[in-house]
């Protein structure tokens, strides 16, 4: 991003310059108030006591200064607005996750030395990283929220690129398949349709429990992709002529199933971000094609 990026943020920064202050101190002083409120042990009192005061002597020492010029404010921000207008996002959405995961993380390191120190230069770092925290992800469930959406999205590009696989075999294949195979397809396809939709509706509604009983249904779509591939096997086996055909609707089925995978992927990152843990329990796999011994082929 470089020279021209810093250029291009000066509006911004001459504007939180003039607010920040403020808005520091109340930002430290609510996660003080937060991390009381959860681990009442974790911070001595007299420490907390000693924080918390010069918190509440700087915030009321601001609130007493002379307010910043509003209307300057709103003109800057007007100009920020008209120039963001024409900027463009270059950077992917991998590096965009590691930038807040370093944000969240330096957060974190910084408030352990202001605990276990309670130096004023500890401190100082810790509003500088609560600051940050307030300005990008002030709360551990929007960073969820920015992670999981960010896994989501690759997940339904994956899903994506299988449904683009399935059309393109679905066009060369025609009408080769036998009809009840084509209906066994039409099943799979409609149980794995069911469960995106169910997922989508999970992360529509932040419902966790919805997103655990389409976790949990992954292990019937493999045993009936199983069931699928076995009986177009066996239709193959019968004349070496459809093999071709048949093919064609293995790595038909295959795709579908593989479309269900990424579908309970979703469903994770649906309850980590509902949650704020992954799973830790195996997900049940009901697809032992691969496990399958192949039997040799008689000879001559």
């Amino acid at each position: 991003m470089g020279v021209e990026f810093d250029s291009a943020c000066e509006p911004y920064r001459k504007c939180t310059r003039a607010l920040s202050g403020l808005r520091d101190a109340q930002s430290v002083l609510e996660a003080l108030q937060r991390i009381q409120a959860r681990e009442p042990d974790a911070l001595p009192e007299t420490l907390a006591h000693d924080i918390r005061r010069r918190l509440l002597r700087r915030r009321d020492r601001l609130l007493r200064a002379e307010p910043p010029d509003r209307s300057a404010l709103r003109r800057l921000l007007a100009q920020a607005e008209r120039d963001a207008a024409s900027w463009t996002l270059v950077a992917s959405a991998e590096a965009l996750g590691a930038g807040l995961r370093r944000t969240y993380q330096r957060g974190r390191r910084a408030m352990g030395r202001a605990l276990a120190r309670g130096r004023e230069t500890d401190l100082h770092r810790w509003r500088r990283r609560a600051r940050e925290l307030a300005l990008r992800q002030p709360m551990a469930r929007d960073l969820r929220q920015v992670l999981s959406a960010l896994r989501i999205g690759t997940e339904f590009e994956r899903i994506s690129d299988f449904a683009a696989n399935i059309a393109k075999r679905a066009l060369a294949l025609g009408s080769a398949a036998a009809p009840e195979l084509a209906t066994e397809i039409q099943r799979l396809a409609a149980f794995a349709g069911n469960l995106l939709t169910q997922v989508v509706g999970a992360y529509r509604e932040r419902d966790a429990k919805q997103a655990m009983m389409v976790w949990a249904q992954d292990e019937q779509l493999d045993e009936a992709y199983t069931l699928t591939y076995h009986r177009i096997v066996h239709w193959m086996q019968q004349d070496p002529n459809r093999v071709p055909a048949g093919t064609h609707l293995v790595f038909i089925a295959k795709n579908i199933e593989r479309i269900g995978d990424h579908t309970t992927n979703i469903a994770e990152a649906i309850h980590f971000q509902v949650q704020g843990e992954w799973l830790s329990t195996p997900r049940p796999k009901g697809d032992t094609t691969s496990l399958e011994p192949i039997a040799a082929a008689p000879p001559g």
